[in-house]
């Protein structure tokens, strides 16, 4: 009997260490994509380490930014960070049982700062080139005071100078 109960426990026991896989290998599968829910991701992990499943109640960890409706959640093991946007009720762990809350996967990364970082959307601000002034041999237009505007232009696109600031030495020197 001792020995049917020792084979029954080891049999279970390689059966389910062999069946775990870790998040970032279902990540690298495809298995995860953005866009689904947080029970949908639920049921992707729930063959992982208990380490890497965020939905676990002491495995359980979570940054949520209610300004944002932002949510990253990742296991204890801190191989693969989920970051949930439209996220109006975050992830709540009781007892048995964790609420998954609200919201849809955005993407995913294998360092904290980098699921941060992913939350920086900065506008790239794109600044309209301004015409060069060419001299014609018609033109009765002071040469010194062309390459004045056209140097001035330069500092402008290369960055040395402000919009603000063109403006003011613009008008001064059509002044």
């Amino acid at each position: 009997m001792r020995n049917l109960l020792k084979s029954m426990f080891l049999t279970s026991l390689i059966i389910t260490l062999t069946s775990c896989v870790t998040g970032s290998s279902v990540v690298s599968k495809g298995n995860v994509y953005s866009g689904m829910s947080k029970s949908d991701l639920r049921g992707k992990l729930l063959r992982t380490y208990m380490g890497d499943d965020p939905f676990l109640k002491s495995e359980h960890k979570n940054s949520y930014d209610s300004s944002k409706k932002i949510e990253i959640i990742w296991g204890s093991s801190a191989n693969v960070f989920y970051v949930f946007e439209n996220v109006y009720k975050p992830i709540t762990c009781g007892t048995f049982t964790c609420d998954y809350g609200s919201g849809s996967l955005k993407s995913w990364h294998f360092t904290l700062a980098d699921a941060r970082s992913s939350l920086n959307t900065k506008k790239k601000i794109v600044q309209k080139k301004q015409p060069k002034i060419s001299i014609s041999s018609n033109s009765n237009l002071n040469v010194d005071y062309i390459k004045e505007l056209n140097k001035l232009i330069d500092d402008l696109e290369s960055g040395k100078i402000t919009q603000k600031e063109f403006n003011t030495k613009k008008n001064k020197i059509l002044k």
